[in-house]
Parts: structure tokens; sequence; C-alpha cells
């Protein structure tokens, strides 16, 4: 009865219901525009950003649009409200819940959670084993990686004379080393388990869209791997500048301690 009074005061059930699906659209439409620009002027992103930031707002809104002609199309299907209502839950739930769950579970299962473990056993194992390395080995270690070591002021001393002063770094710039090494290792892993997830996207498309703003946002698993990789790579290079200054009997100065400092600004 509600359908065929609709038809005889707006002529067609379907222009009606298109007509309020899309006047809801554009609302919400217009209020995420508000809020997404809001945010990226006050994190100066408009400013800075502002390719990524109106792509991410096209993103938003192809989604949200999709939903709404979606849910516009089971109105006009005339299945009854309830039946609209599951059909409309039941396919949130697939693709929203149970095939990314799925993909998850896939990959944790190729892919365990505790690669970091490698981690933290080379900070407590592997750590203590080069702390206890003689002299001679260490050096060995070391000057391998670093080949400026031997052009130093004290390479050319005896063995028994700089052991006592310039050890502790050898061992500081072997960990650096050690360490990066590790992580990159640990990262190898990730990126596998990643790709498979990515390679998921032609039927898990909903966590494709979420990762892909991520993306734009500069918060997803590439991005913090930059930021990673960027601070184990200014760590080490901190480590090697330190060490060859201790066997150059370098004065630690403010100015040295600043150019410490330039290397991590640098990254």
């Amino acid at each position: 009865q509600l359908i065929s009074l609709i038809q005889v005061q707006q002529g067609s059930y379907s222009r009606w219901v298109m007509g309020r699906v899309v006047a809801v659209g554009i609302l919400v439409s217009g209020m995420l525009i508000i809020l997404i620009l809001a945010a990226g002027a006050w994190t100066e992103a408009l400013a800075t950003s502002t390719q990524s930031l109106l792509l991410f707002l096209a993103v938003v809104l192809a989604y949200l649009w999709f939903w709404m002609i979606l849910i516009g199309g089971l109105i006009r299907l005339k299945t009854g409200q309830t039946a609209q209502a599951m059909g409309t839950t039941l396919i949130w739930v697939i693709f929203a819940l149970v095939i990314p769950g799925l993909v998850h579970q896939s990959a944790s299962l190729r892919y365990p959670n505790n690669l970091m473990i490698k981690y933290l056993d080379s900070r407590r194992v592997d750590q203590e084993k080069i702390y206890a390395m003689e002299f001679g080995d260490i050096w060995k270690e070391v000057s391998t990686q670093l080949p400026e070591l031997k052009e130093t002021k004290l390479a050319a001393q005896p063995d028994s004379v700089i052991a006592p002063l310039v050890t502790g770094g050898l061992h500081r710039t072997e960990i650096s080393f050690h360490m990066n090494e590790v992580f990159e290792a640990i990262e190898t892993g990730f990126e596998e388990k990643n790709q498979l997830i990515e390679n998921s996207y032609w039927y898990n498309p909903l966590i494709g869209i979420q990762n892909f703003l991520f993306h734009l946002s500069e918060t997803d698993f590439q991005a913090y791997q930059a930021y990673r990789r960027k601070i184990q790579e200014s760590n080490l290079e901190i480590c090697k500048q330190v060490v060859l200054d201790e066997w150059n009997e370098e004065k630690i100065s403010l100015e040295k301690y600043k150019s410490y400092l330039s290397l991590l600004n640098e990254k």
C-alpha cells in the first residue's frame, strides 16, 4: 500500500528511492568534505600534501557512493525492509569481516606473528656474545665492514696499548652492524606477508581500499618500514662516525656533537 501511494504521488517508485538516496549521499558527502578538509588544514596536510589529500577525499567519496548506490538498488527490488536490511548486512559482513579475516588468518599461518623473537634474541644473546669477543676478533669484524678504521691514528698502535681505550666503541659498532642485518631478515618476512595480502585485493577490495587510504596518509606498512629503516640507518651512521672519531683521538666538542645530530636530520 505504501509503494502504491508513493507511485500515485511521485509517479515513479524508483525515482523516489533514488531521490532519497542521492539526498542522503549529498548530505553525508558534504559532511565528509568539510571534516577532511578541516583536518587537512589543521595538520597542514592541505598545503604540504594537497594531491594526496584530494585523492584521499576522492576515494572516500567513491567508497561512500558505492554503498549508497548498492543500498538504493536493494531498496528498488521491493523485497521488504527486513530482507533489505539482511541483504545489506550480509554483503558488509562478507566483504568487511569474513574475507579479510580469512586472508589475515591465512597470512598469519604462513608467516606467524613471532618474527620479533629473533630481534629480542639478538638483543639479548647475540649482544652478550659480541661483548665477550676478544680485541683481535672484534677488530677484524668491524674493520672488515668499516675499512676507514684501518686508516685512523690508533690503527698503527700495538693492541696492548689501544685495546683498553677503544674496545667499547668497536663492540657498539659491531652490535649496530649486526642488528641492521637482523632487521633486514625480519623485514623480508614482513614484506612476504604484506605481498600475500596485497595479492588478495582483487577479491578482498575493502582491505585494498583501506590500505590505499593508509598509503595516502603515510600510515601504512611501507611508511612504517621506511621510518624504522631511517632510524636504523641513522643509528649505524652515528656509531660508525663515533668509532672513527675515537680511533682518530678526536675531542668531542659541541660542534662535533651537533655533527652527530645532523646525521639524524639527514635521514
